[in-house]
């Protein structure tokens, strides 16, 4: 009966409940409600000798007690618990509190070894804790504290399928097929592409570069140093996206600026003092000489050419009618039509021959030609190949003596295609060129219309403005672009910080746990996007200033390059903004949310 008055009274059922605290020996754990009580024999908390085990005649039965999978962990000399004791009581079973118990329970063997209690060496007593210890080990096993400390709040998306990629990738490339039709030059979209792959594989291989070295320079720093550079190479980090986005756009905008400020400082400086003021046209061959000597003796004018103009049209490449030729369609202008042609007995000082040679002076043999290089080279056309000319007095094939290279942003006196000269001119007319001061052309116009009425004049300024006006247009044109690009560098930016901001939330909230304070912080996160920007600026300025030049150099002999203000502009405009986000950054994550996400995170995970 005893027995069994026992087992009811720890178990909680029957009408023997204890109504009082059990009183345990000493080393035992205990109920918290217990700490009071001393052990006494025959006290109604002393342990059932129905239920104890063999090796324990004390501790067993008790730990084999239903009541033990429902109490928390407790101190194992009777001593108060505090609050974090008491917060372990929460936990699920198995967890934190059920370690601390299992440690406890052999903390008091050992003291009972000690001391010279009863049992000390009981099976009982090692099977009831090894059982604990196996039952809280077992949970915590699966845990991994690497995750509970970030990745549980990392919140960044996942990386992008295979399937995904391919259907970007075919649209990507239909898109350039369409672009390569509707323009008619492959070979450029082709370079286009290719330029812009490399761009893109260089500024990733420099992300994945920074990350690398950022894990390698964060040891040893300042402690915002360290954090700031270890943020930069931490698993998850937009650190490669951000790069990617921000330095084709950084080298975009670079390049349009150099492109745009170049062309603008062309017409607006360079060509008005290298171009003639004043064009005329249809000049009989008779009165050319007399109206040169004329304009030659007016005040102001430097400079007056004449030279034979005639209207052809191209009809043949190599015997191949021009209509069954494979002519792109960026040298339509050339071979659609009548076209303007020369002939000349010597190369002008602005002539650049960078293929064939120059026909012998007072040459008369077969007709010679000399090519503008890059017509040429888009119709296929090489120093030794022919082409048949269509004149008014029959068609006059021509072979192909030297490729020339033009700077048509001079407005000079020159033409695509130049012939040598003929024993026998056919029907032409001429045209002369002045070069004069503004001021100057009054007189200049009133001369020409009293030599020869009926031939018209063009004032070149006229063609400048509105030159200057199609050439700031482009450039607004290019900057919307290149805005563009920078709006999609900033869309990945945006994303990337949103993506990230659950874990930087994580990762304050556990600063501020170790006794950081939020300016180290706010610090910490500006020097990481500034280091980013700096990084990524140092990289993208050179190579979009040396794009933007090679563009330059290719339309324009003498155009001039602008100096360090575009490269100084986008560096420090790139560090300000980046800096800029990284406040905006710290200042959109709230300050109360902190402790709040943490407990939140800690209780998911």
């Amino acid at each position: 009966m005893a027995d069994r008055r026992c087992l009811a009274r720890h178990s909680g059922r029957g009408p023997h409940r204890a109504t009082r605290p059990h009183a345990v020996p000493s080393g035992s754990a205990v109920h918290p409600a217990d700490r009071r009580g001393r052990h006494r024999p025959g006290a109604v908390g002393a342990p059932c000798p129905a239920v104890a085990g063999p090796g324990d005649a004390e501790g067993a039965g008790w730990l084999a007690t239903p009541a033990l999978h429902r109490l928390p962990a407790a101190d194992a000399g009777g001593g108060r618990r505090g609050a974090a004791d008491r917060r372990d009581d929460r936990r699920p079973a198995g967890h934190h509190g059920g370690e601390r118990a299992a440690a406890r329970l052999d903390a008091g063997d050992g003291r009972r070894r000690r001391s010279g209690g009863p049992a000390a060496g009981g099976g009982g007593r090692a099977a009831g804790g090894s059982a604990l210890r196996r039952a809280a080990a077992g949970p915590r096993r699966r845990d991994q504290p690497r995750r509970d400390l970030a990745g549980a709040a990392d919140g960044l998306s996942q990386p992008l399928g295979w399937r995904t990629r391919g259907v970007v990738a075919l649209l990507g490339l239909a898109l350039a097929g369409l672009l390569a039709a509707w323009t008619g030059m492959p070979l450029a979209v082709a370079g286009f592409l290719l330029v812009a792959g490399l761009v893109w594989a260089a500024f990733a291989l420099l992300g994945r570069g920074l990350a690398w070295v950022a894990r390698r320079l964060a040891r040893g720093r300042r402690p915002v140093v360290r954090l700031a550079v270890a943020n930069l190479g931490r698993p998850g980090a937009p650190t490669v996206p951000v790069a990617v986005a921000l330095g084709i756009g950084l080298t975009l905008l670079v390049a349009v600026g150099v492109v745009g400020r170049s062309a603008t400082g062309h017409v607006a400086a360079t060509l008005p003092a290298q171009t003639p003021s004043v064009v005329v046209l249809n000049v009989p061959p008779p009165d050319g000489i007399g109206l040169s000597e004329r304009l030659s003796t007016l005040p102001g004018v430097g400079r007056v050419e004449t030279a034979p103009f005639l209207h052809a049209r191209i009809s043949r490449l190599n015997g191949v009618a021009i209509t069954e030729a494979d002519a792109p369609r960026s040298v339509g202008w050339a071979v659609r039509g009548d076209r303007g042609l020369s002939w000349r007995d010597r190369p002008a000082p602005t002539d650049r021959i960078v293929a064939g040679s120059w026909w012998p002076e007072g040459y008369t043999g077969p007709p010679l030609a000399s090519l503008d290089a890059q017509v040429a080279r888009r119709l296929g056309l090489a120093v030794g190949d022919s082409l048949t000319l269509a004149l008014a007095s029959g068609p006059v094939t021509a072979t192909v003596a030297n490729l020339r290279r033009i700077d048509w942003t001079r407005l000079d006196l020159d033409f695509p295609v130049l012939l040598s000269p003929f024993p026998e001119p056919p029907p032409h007319s001429l045209v002369a060129a002045v070069w004069s001061p503004p001021e100057a052309v009054p007189a200049v116009e009133a001369v020409v219309a009293q030599a020869v009425p009926q031939a018209p004049t063009i004032r070149v300024a006229e063609v400048l403005d509105t030159l200057g006006s199609t050439v700031q247009t482009v450039r607004r044109l290019l900057d919307g672009l290149s805005a563009v690009a920078l709006g999609a560098a900033a869309v990945v930016l945006l994303g990337a910080v949103a993506s990230s901001a659950r874990r930087r939330l994580h990762e304050m909230a556990i600063l501020h746990v170790l006794g950081v304070a939020r300016r180290p912080m706010i610090q910490a996160v500006v020097l990481e996007f500034v280091l980013l920007g700096a990084a990524v600026a140092a990289i993208a300025v050179p190579l979009g200033w040396t794009g933007g030049a090679a563009v330059v150099a290719s339309l324009a002999d003498s155009a001039p390059l602008p100096g360090g203000a575009v490269p100084l502009a986008a560096f420090l405009g790139t560090v300000t903004t980046m800096a800029a986000v990284g406040v905006v950054l710290v200042a959109w994550l709230p300050r109360r949310d902190v402790m709040r996400r943490l407990r939140s995170d800690t209780l998911s995970a």
